[in-house]
Formats: C-alpha cells, sequence, structure tokens
C-alpha cells in the first residue's frame, strides 16, 4: 500500500497479474489487469459460507448478480427478482440510433402505465384491483377478455362497446377483395350492409337450433326482400 496526498493504493503485483484498488484524483478504481479475469465480490451469511454477490466479466464487461456466468448478452443479468422501491418506480428503454426512442414502464399512484416518454403519451394502463384473466393472450394466438381460456381470435366475456362518431364493425372474407359485411350506427340510423365487389350484397336472416340453419328472409343484390323465399 502506498500514496501520496490524497492518493493511494493497494497493489498485487506479478509479472502477468497486476491488481489494484486505488485513489486516484479523486476517482476510486478497481483494476484487474489480468487478460479475461473476472472481478469476483463475495459475502458470506453467518454460518455459511462464502458466496459470490456479484461478478464483473472481465472478458465481456457483463455484471453478474447472483451470477458468477453473465451472458455476453447482456450488461446486467441477475438470478432472481429485481425490484425498484420508490414512489414512482421506473424502468427506460432509450434507443441509441437516430430515433432516440424513449419509453418506460412505471408504477404511480396504484398504477401502472407504459408511457412513450418521446411522444408525450400513456398508451398502456392498468388499474390497481384488476380481476384475473381481464386479458388473456393464449398460445393459439387468441384473445381472451374476461376468459382465461378463448376459443376464438377475439373472445370476450362480457358486453362490448364501438364508440365514436360512427362507430363500424367490418366482417371481410380473407380470400376476396371488396367482399364485406358491415354494421354501422351513424346519426341515429342503424345500417347492415353488404358488398360484393363491384357489386351489391345479399342481406340474410337466418335461425338455427345447433342442428339445422334455416333462412327467414333476405335481401337480394337488387334490393328485394324475400321472406321465407331464397330467390325474391
Amino acid at each position: 500500500m502506498f500514496g501520496s496526498g490524497a492518493d493511494f493504493r493497494i497493489q498485487h503485483y506479478s509479472a502477468n497479474n497486476r491488481t489494484y484498488l486505488q485513489n486516484y484524483t479523486g476517482k476510486v478504481e478497481f483494476q484487474n489487469n489480468a487478460d479475461d479475469q473476472d472481478f469476483g465480490f463475495l459475502v458470506k451469511a453467518s454460518g455459511g459460507s462464502l458466496t459470490e454477490a456479484l461478478t464483473i466479466d472481465g472478458a465481456t464487461g457483463s455484471v453478474g448478480i447472483a451470477n458468477t456466468s453473465p451472458s455476453s448478452t447482456y450488461k446486467l443479468d441477475v438470478a432472481g427478482s429485481v425490484r425498484s422501491l420508490t414512489a414512482a418506480p421506473s424502468f427506460v428503454l432509450q434507443e441509441t440510433d437516430s430515433s432516440n426512442q424513449q419509453y418506460a414502464l412505471f408504477g404511480l399512484g396504484g398504477e401502472f402505465f407504459i408511457r412513450d416518454i418521446t411522444g408525450g403519451t400513456y398508451p398502456f394502463k392498468i388499474e390497481a384491483g384488476v380481476a384475473n384473466d381481464t386479458l388473456v393472450l393464449d398460445s393459439n394466438d387468441r384473445i381472451g377478455i374476461g376468459t382465461n381460456a378463448p376459443a376464438h381470435k377475439l373472445d370476450v366475456s362480457g358486453s362490448a362497446r364501438l364508440l365514436s362518431s360512427s362507430p363500424t364493425l367490418t366482417l371481410q372474407d380473407s380470400d376476396e377483395s371488396n367482399v364485406f359485411g358491415q354494421i354501422i350506427q351513424s346519426s341515429g340510423a342503424f345500417t347492415l350492409r353488404s358488398r360484393d365487389g363491384s357489386n351489391h350484397g345479399e342481406i340474410i336472416f337466418e335461425r338455427g337450433n345447433g342442428t339445422t340453419v334455416v333462412e327467414s328472409a333476405r335481401f337480394d343484390e337488387n334490393g328485394r326482400l324475400g321472406i321465407g323465399e331464397t330467390s325474391p
């Protein structure tokens, strides 16, 4: 151990392996000059043995907490849970490309948010006390709202509402262009609309009992109404 003034150094020296703990011009440094050798910080519980609590990988610079072999993919690799404890805990993701885009995951006032910091918006929010299975994405690419076993691409247990100046639900064939039906509410009028490419589509009313389906009525492409008649 040697030094002068406010500086000091604790040094282990050999020809190819030098390790320092030094305070140099106000900066405290740990140095391991041996190639690709790690730094390890060990702790010992009462009655236990020494355990490496923090590891700095000498080859990659990755830091492991309770992990003696941190992955080179991550600068911080933690074996265990992590908690951020403060009034508004947050985790910020910032891109280093030209967009400089930033997002934040944070909690505030008992609620959880995803914030677009760059855009100044809060596109995602979870309130405190949300029920189980409020939103489920299953392994078959199906979404359940209020159900943990969605049977369709979107399965809602409960009522649903489309709120807009002219809310529209569009049902479109995936194998044909411009073949679709729409349910529209606008200016106090409820509309059923059917399009068959460049032609007017038909609107058909059916009833079923789980075994058979029976047509009750239809409007054909010419606007004619058939009741109990499939070709008005």
